[in-house]
C-alpha cells in the first residue's frame, strides 16, 4: 500500500503556504497519498481518536510553522493554544511523535524553529527534527529538497512495511508449519493412544473372557455338588418319610386300637346318659303343665286376658312414635342447610354429609363439607396455556372427607376477628371498591394466618388453610377439564380481565355472584387469588399424594396462591394454574378462604 503524507498546519499563521504546499506535492503524489484536513468529525465520536487514527494511517507528518505558530491564542479565553490539550495541531503532532511517524517541521517565510523550552512536554522532542523553509522566492526550489525527503521516507516507510509484511508471512508460515508439526505429531500421539486403548480393551476383554470362563466353571462345580447334595438330601429325606410312615402306621393302629375301646365305653355311658336325660324330661314336661294348668286359672279369675288385650294396641303406639320422631330429628339436622349456631359436637360433625352446610359462629364463614375421593393434580402438557410449574400431573387421594369455606373470606368475616381482638388489629384497605361481602384483600399470607388461628381458638375446632392439593380438588369438583365449567372460558363464570363479567379488570365482586361448582363452592377460581398453606416448589416432583400440604423443602418463605383474580387473563384462572410469593406480600387482588378438619363419620347407617 502507497505511504501517506499527513499535512499538519495551523489556519491564519501560514499565510497561504499549507495550501500552495499541498498544490505542489499533489503535482508529484497521487491525491490519496496526501491528507490535510479533518473536514469534519461526526457527532459522538472522540475527536482525539479520530485524529490518532488518521495520523496513524500517515507515513510522514509534516507541520507547517509560521511566525505566529508558537505564540497563537484562542481567542475566547486568551491561553495559548499549543498549552491546550484539545488544541488540533497539538494533537496530531503528539499522535506523530507518540507512534514514531517521521515528523518534518516545515518554517514558512520568516519562522524560526521553536525552542523546546517554548513546548509543552508533549511535543518538545519536535526541537530535534531538522527543519525545511519554504519562501515565496525559493518556494519550487525549497519544496523541491522537502520532495525528496518526502519520497525517500515513503520508500523507506514502503520498504519496512514490505519488510514487515514479509516478516509476518514467514512468521505465519512458519506457525502454520509449526501448528501443523504439532498436529501431526499429537495425531501420531492420539493414535498410538488409540491403539495402546484398543489393546488394554482387548486385554481387558480377554481378562472377562477368561474370568467368565473360570466363573461358569465353577458354578458348574457348584451345580454339580449342589445336585450331588440334593440327592443325598433327597435319599436321607426318602428313608426319614419311610421310618416316619412307618412310625405313623404304628400310631394309627395303636390309636385306632384305643379309639375302639374307647367307643365301645361311650357307647355304655351314652345309653346310660340317655335314660337318666329321658327321666328327667319326662319330670320337667309333667312339672311344666302343671305350672301352667295353675296359672291360667290365677289369671281367667283377675282379667290378666283382658288387661293385656288392652295395653299391647297402646305400647305398639307409642314405640312407632318414639321411632318416627327420632327419624325425622335425624333428617332434619342432615338436611338442613344451615344445621346451627355454634361449634358442633363430635357426634354432630360425624352425622355431616358431603355438601352439607355449618356456621359455628354468627360471623363465621359458612363451611361446606367437601367429599373425600381421588383426582389428577395439575395439568396434562397438551393444555393451552399450561406453564412447567403444573406439572408432573400425579394422581392425589383426600382420604377423609372436611370441610371448606363456600365462599372467600369477607370484609365482614375479617372485621369481625378485628372486632374480637384479632388480626393484630389490621384493617384492610377496599381500595373504594365497598367491604361488606366482597372478600376482604390487602392481605398476606400471615395476615391469613393470623384470621385462622383466632377462628380456630373462638371455635375450639381445627380451622386452617387449604393445602394446596384440597384447593385444586374442590375447584375442580369432579371435573377434569381446564375450568371448572368446561375448556373455555365462556362468558361470566367468573370475574377475571376476558371473563365477560361486569366487574372484569375493574374490581371485586360480592361473593356468591357466579353460580357455584360441583361442590357447591363459590368463586374458586377469578376474582381473587388465594393463599394456601403450602410452601413454594417449581414442580411437583416430590409432592404428597394425599391432600397433604407441602411444607418441608422448596422455598418456605414464599407460598403458594390460587386461583387467578379479577385482573389476571383466562389462562391464568385455570384450574391447574398456581404461583407462589412472599408470605408478607399484601395486594388488592390477594385474598384466602377457610378450611376445617372433621371428625371421621360414623360407620353406623
Amino acid at each position: 500500500m502507497p505511504g501517506k503524507i499527513f499535512i499538519n498546519y495551523r489556519r491564519g499563521d501560514d499565510p497561504g503556504f499549507a495550501q500552495a504546499l499541498l498544490g505542489r506535492l499533489e503535482q508529484v503524489f497521487p491525491h490519496e497519498q496526501i491528507f490535510m484536513d479533518v473536514d469534519s468529525i461526526e457527532p459522538g465520536l472522540d475527536f482525539v481518536r479520530v485524529l490518532e487514527e488518521q495520523v496513524a494511517q500517515c507515513d510522514v507528518l509534516i507541520s507547517v510553522i509560521g511566525k505566529n505558530w508558537t505564540e497563537a491564542r484562542d481567542t475566547s479565553s486568551g491561553s495559548r493554544r499549543l498549552d491546550n490539550p484539545e488544541d488540533f495541531v497539538r494533537i496530531e503532532i503528539e499522535s506523530a511523535l507518540a507512534q514514531e511517524k517521521r515528523v518534518i517541521p516545515v518554517l514558512v517565510g520568516q519562522a524560526s524553529m521553536p525552542h523546546a523550552d517554548e513546548l509543552p512536554d508533549s511535543l518538545k522532542p519536535l526541537a530535534r527534527r531538522n527543519a525545511v523553509r519554504l519562501t515565496h522566492e525559493r518556494f519550487r526550489a525549497d519544496t523541491e529538497s522537502l520532495i525528496g525527503a518526502l519520497q525517500r521516507a515513503l520508500k523507506a516507510a514502503e520498504e519496512a512495511r514490505a519488510k514487515q509484511q514479509a516478516e509476518r508471512e514467514h512468521q505465519e508460515q512458519a506457525a502454520r508449519e509449526h501448528q501443523e508439526q504439532v498436529e501431526r505429531v499429537r495425531q501420531e500421539q492420539a493414535e498410538r493412544e488409540r491403539q495402546a486403548q484398543a489393546e488394554r480393551e482387548r486385554q481387558e476383554q480377554a481378562e472377562r473372557e477368561r474370568q467368565a470362563q473360570a466363573e461358569r466353571e465353577r458354578q458348574g462345580q457348584a451345580e454339580r455338588e449342589r445336585q450331588a447334595q440334593a440327592e443325598r438330601d433327597r435319599q436321607a429325606q426318602a428313608e426319614r418319610e419311610r421310618q416316619a410312615q412307618a412310625e405313623r402306621e404304628h400310631q394309627e393302629a395303636e390309636a385306632k386300637r384305643r379309639a375302639e375301646e374307647a367307643e365301645a365305653r361311650r357307647k355304655t355311658e351314652e345309653e346310660q346318659k340317655a335314660e337318666a336325660e329321658r327321666a328327667r324330661i319326662a319330670a320337667r314336661e309333667a312339672e311344666a303343665r302343671e305350672k301352667a294348668e295353675t296359672k291360667t286359672r290365677i289369671d281367667e279369675e283377675k282379667g290378666g286376658k283382658l288387661q293385656r288385650s288392652r295395653m299391647g294396641p297402646v305400647l305398639i303406639a307409642a314405640s312407632l312414635l318414639v321411632v318416627v320422631l327420632a327419624g325425622a330429628i335425624g333428617a332434619w339436622y342432615v338436611l338442613s342447610p344451615m344445621l346451627m349456631l355454634g361449634p358442633l359436637t363430635a357426634a354432630q360433625e360425624q352425622a355431616l354429609k358431603p355438601a352439607g352446610t355449618f356456621q359455628e359462629c354468627s360471623k363465621c364463614p359458612v363451611m361446606t363439607v367437601a367429599p373425600s375421593g381421588s383426582f389428577f393434580m395439575g395439568s396434562p402438557t397438551t393444555e393451552p396455556g399450561r406453564d412447567s410449574d403444573e406439572g408432573p400431573q400425579h394422581p392425589v387421594t383426600i382420604g377423609a372427607q372436611f370441610a371448606v369455606g363456600r365462599y372467600a373470606v369477607t370484609f365482614d368475616e375479617w372485621q369481625a376477628c378485628v372486632a374480637d381482638g384479632g388480626c393484630n388489629g389490621y384493617k384492610p384497605s377496599d381500595q373504594g371498591w365497598g367491604g361488606g361481602r366482597r372478600p376482604v384483600i390487602n392481605v398476606s399470607w400471615t395476615d391469613a394466618s393470623m384470621y385462622v388461628a383466632w377462628l380456630a381458638k373462638k371455635t375450639g375446632k381445627p380451622y386452617r388453610l387449604l393445602s394446596e392439593a384440597e384447593y385444586e380438588y374442590v375447584t375442580r369438583a369432579g371435573a377434569t377439564t381446564a375450568y371448572p365449567w368446561g375448556d373455555t372460558i365462556g362468558k361470566n363464570n367468573a370475574n377475571c380481565n376476558g371473563c365477560g363479567s361486569q366487574w372484569d379488570n375493574k374490581q371485586t365482586a360480592p361473593v356468591g355472584s357466579f353460580a357455584a361448582n360441583g361442590f357447591g363452592l363459590y368463586d374458586t377460581v377469578g376474582n381473587v387469588w388465594e393463599w394456601t398453606q403450602d410452601c413454594n416448589h417449581d414442580s411437583y416432583s416430590g409432592a404428597p399424594t394425599d391432600g397433604s400440604a407441602w411444607s418441608k423443602g422448596g422455598d418456605c418463605g414464599s407460598r403458594i396462591l390460587r386461583g387467578g383474580a379479577f385482573d389476571n387473563y383466562p389462562k391464568v384462572v385455570r384450574s391447574a394454574d398456581r404461583t407462589g410469593l412472599n408470605t408478607d406480600i399484601r395486594s388488592n387482588d390477594f385474598g384466602f378462604r377457610v378450611a376445617r378438619t372433621l371428625v371421621a363419620p360414623s360407620a353406623t347407617p
